[in-house]
Order: structure tokens, then sequence, then C-alpha cells
């Protein structure tokens, strides 16, 4: 289960009809990104909101956040993707839409706007144009698609798919062909838990024992541990922000790192709960924060 925080308003250039159907309207986003956090600001000076059940998730856990280039936000649940607009949810599940399962583990959006979903059990489906379309092993998909794997998933302007193992590192999934990085190129565990791609040639890959950063051009990885300031090894979330700095979330607390810095942040009067699962800045700035068992939350730039 997971609480999430999102800094800032949101701008969408759609809205969800009774029938479930988008509808364009004439929208406008920001001419250029908007600092999400400002870097002079503590923490605590920013306002918390929460959603969870009673305000329209399927549960109070995202596993998972994206965002598709119409403005939409995508969470993964135990119970379905979810939808939100700046306003509603809206949860598409096996019964009420062609998903092939209701656990999702994690979703993508890619360069060209296609969202991937990988589900626990089912395979991976691609959203796109409205269409759900599952792939499964019937369909030729690669046997490093099973249960345990597809925790997070990545994809690269080269449209190559990247996908978390349990056990078997990162996989590069690139037509048709599967290159595996693991503790035998330099990770520091094979227990994938998330992926992010960076700003840069970079992948940075969250796993049980640290957090680890792939030279996608070189192959080379560096890795951070507790010896290097990471408050838990345990990393679920990954995310940066406009100014380049990295936001990671572990079992015990947010931690942002800048110029080789780490700023930690935990307890109830920085956060609703320790235990971060998701990160992400949407195209306005704001930062949605998913932590363990609290629903969904947003911090908006001000002051208590």
């Amino acid at each position: 289960m997971v609480v999430i925080f999102l800094i800032v308003l949101l701008v969408f250039g759609v809205r969800v009809g009774a029938s479930g159907q988008s509808i364009s309207i004439p929208h406008s986003l920001p001419a250029k990104q908007q600092l999400g956090l400002d870097p002079r600001k503590s923490i605590t000076q920013y306002v918390h909101e929460a959603w969870q059940t009673k305000d329209g998730l399927p549960q109070n856990s995202a596993q998972s956040i994206a965002q598709t280039p119409d403005g939409y936000l995508w969470f993964t649940t135990q119970e379905g993707l979810v939808r939100f607009d700046g306003a509603r949810f809206t949860v598409f599940d096996k019964n009420n839409s062609a998903m092939p399962e209701n656990l999702i583990q994690s979703v993508v959006t890619d360069p060209a706007g296609v969202l991937w979903i990988a589900t626990r059990g089912s395979g991976i489906v691609r959203l796109q144009n409205g269409h759900f379309t599952t792939f499964t092993a019937k369909d030729g998909l690669s046997s490093i698609f099973t249960p345990e794997n597809g925790k997070g998933l990545a994809v690269s302007v080269d449209s190559a798919l990247w996908i978390a193992t349990v056990g078997g590192g990162v996989n590069r999934l690139k037509d048709g062909r599967v290159t595996v990085y693991s503790t035998e190129q330099g990770l520091s565990n094979n227990q994938v838990n998330t992926l992010f791609l960076g700003n840069d040639s970079t992948l940075w890959i969250g796993t049980a024992k640290g957090l680890n950063v792939l030279n996608i051009r070189t192959g080379s990885v560096r890795s951070y541990t507790s010896k290097d300031g990471l408050v838990n090894e345990y990393v679920q979330a990954i995310t940066q922000d406009a100014e380049g700095a990295l936001w990671v979330g572990t079992l015990n607390g947010l931690q942002r790192l800048k110029n080789d810095v780490w700023t930690t942040y935990t307890g109830k009067n920085v956060l609703t709960g320790n235990n971060i699962n998701a990160l992400l800045f949407d195209k306005a700035g704001m930062l949605w924060i998913g932590t363990f068992s609290a629903g969904l939350c947003r911090l908006t730039n001000g002051v208590f």
C-alpha cells in the first residue's frame, strides 16, 4: 500500500466523460518546466494533502507512477490500473477493461507516449490509442517475463525496454535480443526493485542492497550503499528533478542526492510514512511520493 505526495497544481488537457472516453479540451502547459521543490526551502515548508480509498482509490497503494503526454497521471495498484485527471480517479481492471488481471506492478511511458504496464503474472500490457494489448509467452515474449519480474520498467530513447527482475539483475530487451546486467557487470545485488532513466545516458537501478547507476554508453556501473550515505539500502523508487538532483525512496525514508551530498527526509512531520514505494516529478514539476499503507498524498508549494 502506498501514499503519494504531489507538488504544485496540475494542468491537464483532457477530461473523462461518463463513458470513460477521453474528450479533448483546449489547454496549455507551462512554457518551461517549473521546479517542483524550491531548493532554498526545507521540505517541511510544503502543504500535505491526502487521498485514500474513500476518495476513489481502489486501495491505499501505488506501486508505480507515470504520466502520459495528455497530462494524465497513472498509478499501479493491487486492484487495477488507476488514472488521475487532477480531480477524480478512473480504475481499469479485469472487470471493466481488457486488463488481464488486477495486480499491477509497474507502469512506464515510452518516447511515443505509449503506456507499458507490467502485471504480476499475466505478461506486459500496452495501452495505445485507448486500446489494451497483452503480450505473454504465447506471443513470443521472452521467458524473463515471469510473475517475479517486471517490478520496474524503463524505456530508453532507442525504444529499448529495460526490465527489473528478481534475481536476474536488469534485462534490456531490444529487437528481440536480451542483454543482462547483473552482479557480474558490477551491480550491488541481482534483486532489482526499480529503474529510472536519468537526464543523460544513465540508468539508475534500485536494488535490495543499494543504489546503482549504469552508464548506458560505456556499460560502467557505480554503486551507493549505506557506507556512501544511503539511509537504507533497500531502494524502491527513484526520480530526478529539473535541477538534476536525484530523489530516492527506501524502506526507511526519502533522500535527495545533489553533488554527491545526501539529504534525508523521515518522520511524520515530513512524510506520512517512511516506506517509500513510488516517486515521480510530473510535467508541471510536481513531486508525487508513494509511501506504504497510507493512501495518496499531495505536497503543495507553500508553508504549513
